[in-house]
């Protein structure tokens, strides 16, 4: 009798904690006109000290989901914590992985990112 409400307790305790997991993101997307801007951390969670970088991926909103690609050159982001800002410029972030942009950076604060 013991075995069969752990095993209840357990199962239950296991599907909770999967469907937390699958409500969190640490990637949002953003929709602007035809396109989808989606952005996160290159490595998850961003740990101080260790050099990471911000992850774009630029798609468009047709069923294909085709990916878009871009010249690099002017390409940037800024990225702002505590009144201070920096410009960060997007590099590919592989020959193919086309609509995958990376800006490298060294996380120095550890801070809760506003699209998370």
């Amino acid at each position: 009798m013991r075995i069969k409400k752990f095993a209840s307790a357990f199962i239950i305790a296991l599907i909770l904690a999967l469907a937390v997991i699958g409500i969190a993101s640490a990637h949002t997307t953003v929709h602007n006109g035809p396109y989808n801007v989606e952005i996160g951390w290159l490595d998850e969670p961003p740990i101080v000290g260790q050099m990471n970088g911000i992850i774009m991926n630029l798609s468009t909103n047709d069923a294909a989901a085709t990916m878009v690609t871009t010249s690099t050159s002017g390409l940037t982001m800024t990225v702002s914590y505590g009144g201070q800002s920096k410009v960060l410029t997007l590099q590919p972030l592989a020959e193919d992985t086309p609509g995958q942009y990376v800006a490298p950076m060294l996380p120095t604060v550890a801070v809760s990112i506003p699209w998370m």
